[in-house]
C-alpha cells in the first residue's frame, strides 16, 4: 500500500524545519568550527571564529536566530513515486511555501523576510519569506526525501559561474576566482561545486552540493576513494593556503569544506559553477512517510566547544544607538537642505511635490540619493532612504533589518522626518 503524504504534515515539517536551522547550527558545522579554532594562529581570525562559536552557542540556548539575514528559503525535494498525496488544494510548491509563511511569522521567533517579489522593478518585499526556491526530483520508493535551507544574501551574491574549454583546469579556475569573492560570503564556510551537465544543471548541483554534512577530517583519515575525493581534498587545502580566513581577517581557515557534484556535458563543454556558504549555515534534512510530520532533535549544548569570546580589554566601546541618531540627524540636515532649495525656486512659499514629476526634478539636485530615486524609489543604501525608512506609513519605527525592499516616495520621505 502506498504511502500518504499529507499537506498539513508537509507543511509542518517545512515550518518546524526552518525555525529549527534558524538558531541551531548543525553539529557537524560545529564539530568543523571547533577544529579549526584549536589550529588557528592569527589572532584576528580565532577571536572572529570564537565570536561566531560564541554567538552560535547563545542562539542555541535562547532561540533566537544565528544572524539577521535568516535567507531565503531552498528545497530540494525527492519524491518517491510510488507516494500518493492527500490533502492538497494546490501544487506542492504552494504547501512548501505555506510552511516557510508559518515559520518566518512565528511569534515567538520572528524571522526577516528577506524575499522581494519583483527583482527588477518593484522589488515590493513579500512580508513573509515566500515563494522559497523549490527543485523537485522524482525517484523510485514510497517516501518524500526534504533538504531545506534557508540561504543568506551575502554569500549567495558571491556565486560564480563559467564555461570552461574542456582542457582547462578546474583547480585554477576556483583559485583564480576564490580570491575574487573577498570575504562578503562570510566565511569559514563551505564551497558546494558542481561541473558538467549544462549551465543550470551546474548551478543546482553546487547549491545541492551544500546541503551534505562537513566531513572533510574524516575523509582525510581514511583516504580518498576516487578522483573526485583526491579533488575536493586538493582544492581544500589550496583554497585554505590563499590566506583569506576566518571574515577575511587573513588565516588558516577559509573554507571548512568542499563539496563536488558532477554530471555528464556535452563534448565541447565544461561548465562549472560555484557557490559558497556562510558561517551561518542552515540546513536540515527529513524524510516523510506518511507517519506523520518531522521531528527535530535538538542538539546538546554540550555539543559546543568550550570557547567563550569576550572583549579585548583594548576594544573601543561604540555606543550604536548614538551613531544611528547622529546619522539619522545627518540625513535630516541633508533632506531638509534639499527642500529649502526646491522651496526657494517655487512659484508659492509651499512645496508641493508630486511622487513623479516633480520629485524627479528634486532628485537631481540631491547627492544622497540614487539614480533609482529618478522614478520616486530610494534604495535601501543610501544615507536618504535609511532616514526616510525608519517609520512606515503609519508612523511604526522600523528597525534597520527590516527597510530591505520598502518603498518610499519622495514626498512621503520628506513629509515623514517632518522638515517643514
Amino acid at each position: 500500500m502506498p504511502a500518504v503524504i499529507r499537506c498539513q504534515d508537509l507543511v509542518q515539517s517545512v515550518a518546524d524545519a526552518l525555525q529549527f536551522i534558524s538558531y541551531y547550527h548543525p553539529a557537524d558545522y560545529i564539530r568543523a568550527l571547533g577544529r579549526a579554532y584549536e589550529r588557528e594562529q592569527s589572532p584576528a581570525a580565532k577571536d572572529a571564529i570564537a565570536q561566531i562559536l560564541t554567538n552560535s552557542r547563545l542562539c542555541a540556548e535562547g532561540h533566537r536566530p544565528i544572524c539577521q539575514d535568516t535567507g531565503i528559503v531552498n528545497v530540494f525535494l525527492k519524491v518517491g513515486m510510488d507516494v500518493r498525496f492527500e490533502g492538497f488544494a494546490g501544487a506542492l510548491a504552494d504547501a512548501v511555501n505555506e510552511g516557510v509563511r508559518r515559520a518566518y511569522n512565528h511569534p515567538d521567533n520572528k524571522l526577516r523576510a528577506s524575499v522581494l517579489e519583483d527583482p527588477q522593478f518593484a522589488r515590493r518585499n513579500t512580508k513573509d519569506n515566500t515563494p522559497a526556491v523549490v527543485n523537485v526530483e522524482l525517484v523510485p520508493g514510497d517516501k518524500v526525501a526534504v533538504d531545506v535551507a534557508a540561504k543568506g544574501g551575502g554569500s549567495e551574491a558571491k556565486a560564480k559561474f563559467a564555461m570552461l574549454n574542456p582542457s582547462d583546469s578546474v583547480v585554477e579556475w576556483v583559485l583564480k576566482t576564490v580570491p575574487t569573492m573577498g570575504a562578503g560570503w562570510c566565511p569559514p564556510g563551505m564551497l558546494g561545486i558542481g561541473i558538467g551537465g549544462t549551465a543550470e544543471k551546474a548551478m543546482v548541483m553546487a547549491k545541492e552540493a551544500l546541503m551534505e554534512p562537513i566531513d572533510m577530517a574524516e575523509l582525510k583519515a581514511r583516504g580518498p576513494k576516487d578522483q573526485y575525493e583526491e579533488l575536493r581534498i586538493e582544492l581544500y587545502d589550496k583554497v585554505n593556503a590563499l590566506g583569506i580566513g576566518a571574515q577575511g581577517l587573513g588565516g588558516l581557515s577559509t573554507v571548512l569544506d568542499v563539496k563536488i557534484a558532477s554530471y555528464p556535458t556535452h563534448a565541447a563543454n565544461k561548465p562549472i559553477a560555484m557557490i559558497p556558504n556562510c558561517a551561518a549555515t542552515r540546513h536540515a534534512h527529513f524524510v516523510l512517510d506518511g507517519s506523520g510530520p518531522a521531528e527535530f532533535e535538538a542538539p546538546s549544548i554540550d555539543d559546543w566547544p568550550k570557547v567563550t569570546w569576550s572583549p579585548s580589554k583594548d576594544a573601543r566601546r561604540v555606543d550604536l544607538d548614538r551613531r544611528r541618531h547622529q546619522r539619522h540627524l545627518a540625513a535630516t540636515s541633508s533632506i531638509c537642505s534639499h527642500s529649502r532649495r526646491a522651496r526657494s525656486t517655487a512659484a508659492s512659499k509651499e512645496c508641493n511635490l508630486t511622487p513623479k514629476a516633480s520629485a524627479a526634478s528634486w532628485c537631481r539636485g540631491s547627492r544622497s540619493l540614487s539614480s533609482d530615486s529618478m522614478s520616486g524609489v530610494m534604495k535601501p543604501g543610501s544615507s536618504a532612504a535609511t532616514a526616510a525608512a525608519t517609520t512606515d506609513a503609519t508612523g511604526v519605527r522600523l528597525k534597520p533589518s527590516r527597510i530591505a525592499g520598502r518603498r518610499t516616495s519622495i514626498t512621503s520621505a520628506i513629509r515623514s522626518i517632518s522638515c517643514w
